[in-house]
Parts: C-alpha cells; structure tokens; sequence
C-alpha cells in the first residue's frame, strides 16, 4: 500500500476487500457484508489517497491488525482497529480537496 498508486482500482479492492476478510474471519459473515456496503469504494478512495499522500503509513500496517488480532484478545484487537480506522481522519477534508483539485485541472488540461 505504501508504494501503490492511488489511482489504482485493484489497489482499492484489494484495501476493501482485506478489511472485509478481517471481519469474516471473526465468524460474522454479515460483518464482513456490512464492512462491504458501509465502506463504500469512495470511502476507500479517500482512505487510500489520504495514506498516500496525506501521512505514510507505517510498513507493516496491516500486519499490526492481523497480529492484534492473532493474539485472541478481543480488547488489543479493538484497539488496533480503532486506532487503523481513525489514523489520521483529521487530514480526510485536506485530501478529498486536493484530490478533487487534481482531477479539475487533468479534465481542464
């Protein structure tokens, strides 16, 4: 994710689609659809651009959720999601502007 292009609709799949594995594999399957449906690939767009460009994320930062989550303590993996959920939601608005400001000048160019 750290090297990938934010243009990239594989690369958004395939952010969603983790997010989406973690909570079948709590043994919800209508966690995992809901996960599907909530976080629209808009969201995912955004979230994407914001890792990219915005603040980089740590190299091993979806490993820290599956490892959170492979010591079978409910409230260290609840931890580590909200604290992936929420980094850095302050910069959202910063990178949905500039994103939007990108594709206005490519459309305009």
């Amino acid at each position: 994710m750290r090297d990938g292009d934010p243009e990239s609709k594989l690369g958004m799949h395939l952010h969603l689609e983790f997010h989406a594995r973690l909570a079948q594999l709590s043994g919800l399957e209508r966690l995992a659809d809901e996960v599907r449906r909530v976080w629209s690939r808009l969201l995912m767009r955004l979230n994407w651009i914001k890792a990219l460009r915005y603040r980089k994320v740590p190299e091993d930062w979806h490993q820290q959720l599956v490892d959170a989550m492979r010591t079978r303590n409910p409230d260290a993996a609840e931890t580590k999601m909200r604290e992936h959920v929420r980094y850095g939601i302050e910069d959202d608005v910063a990178a949905l502007e500039e994103y939007l400001k990108r594709r206005r000048l490519r459309s305009d160019g």
